[in-house]
């Protein structure tokens, strides 16, 4: 049997959005990178974002929190900046292990694109328990480009 466009692009779109599951929760933490936010909730970030693949909805929660639905699972995030970058910790509140990812973000001037990466775990290792040491690593790490991994780019809705 022949496959058609859509039906690739279908398939491709799925492949994407495992791909994209499994890096947000492939490097599962037991902790955040910070107990306590480190700033209130950006707007900007606020909104329906899509990617190839995926797509998310970002809410504010609190003052200083976010929720945020991705493709069908529940997350809580919050600001946790540590050596100048610009990390969230983003717990599956959707799981009863309820871990912890790290991501970086980047939002484009305009607003319209949003990249998220990854943290690498083999120089943030996911056996870290202490979040001191988590903080010391990131300072270690700052400007080590393998410190995340490719980025995944979202568009504003």
């Amino acid at each position: 049997m022949k496959s058609t466009v859509p039906t690739r692009r279908k398939l491709a779109s799925t492949f994407l959005t495992l791909l994209l599951c499994l890096v947000i929760t492939g490097c599962e933490y037991d902790l955040p990178v910070t107990k306590e936010p480190t700033r209130n909730v950006d707007d900007r970030l606020l909104g329906d974002w899509i990617a190839m693949g995926g797509w998310m909805k970002v809410r504010r929660l609190d003052a200083s929190g976010y929720v945020i639905f991705h493709d069908g699972r529940l997350y809580r995030a919050w600001h946790s900046e540590t050596a100048g970058l610009p990390l969230v910790s983003v717990q599956d509140i959707d799981s009863n292990k309820r871990k912890f990812a790290y991501l970086s973000y980047t939002l484009s001037d305009d607003g319209r694109r949003l990249t998220l990466r990854v943290v690498n775990d083999k120089l943030i290792p996911d056996d870290t328990k202490d979040s001191d040491r988590v903080k010391q690593l990131f300072e270690k790490h700052a400007r080590d480009p393998a410190l995340f991994g490719e980025g995944f780019v979202y568009v504003r809705q």
